[in-house]
């Protein structure tokens, strides 16, 4: 089962242990975030933005039953109201950091090779389509 880290302050690291549930991000709303292990260190996109959060100097490491929406290489993201999860482990950030080596490949969309919802496949091959229908917009009125 994949495992996942998400970054928080200690004191919100212990509520998350007891609770044994993710919610949703302060900052943008119906999103869940985490990185996956093995994915990339970004700590620009993962440590900054702190919303409710005093600090981001602990790692919660989780695995869950849920699959993430969409899985990029610096962060997961789940479109859920709650995510229920199972605490591994509580790290400090820098070994949070560490477990986040790349090990994981990505594909030419800059997707870690994962397994995510349906919704996001759905979503891909909807923006595809329109790319599609764009292009072949252009060569019509071309030529």
């Amino acid at each position: 089962m994949q495992q996942y880290l998400h970054f928080t302050s200690l004191e919100d690291a212990q509520k998350i242990k007891e609770t044994e549930h993710l919610l949703p991000s302060s900052i943008v709303q119906g999103a869940i975030y985490a990185v996956a292990v093995g994915g990339y260190p970004s700590p620009g996109v993962q440590l900054t933005k702190l919303g409710r959060v005093s600090s981001r100097d602990t790692a919660v490491l989780f695995t869950t039953q849920e699959l993430p929406d969409v899985a990029f290489p610096e962060e997961v993201i789940w479109h859920v109201d709650r995510l229920p999860i199972m605490v591994l482990d509580i790290l400090s950030v820098e070994e949070g950091l560490k477990l986040l080596d790349g090990s994981i490949s990505v594909d030419e969309d800059d997707h870690l090779l994962i397994p995510v919802t349906e919704k996001d496949r759905r979503m891909e091959r909807e923006r595809e389509q329109g790319q599609l229908r764009e292009f072949i917009k252009i060569c019509l009125t071309t030529f």
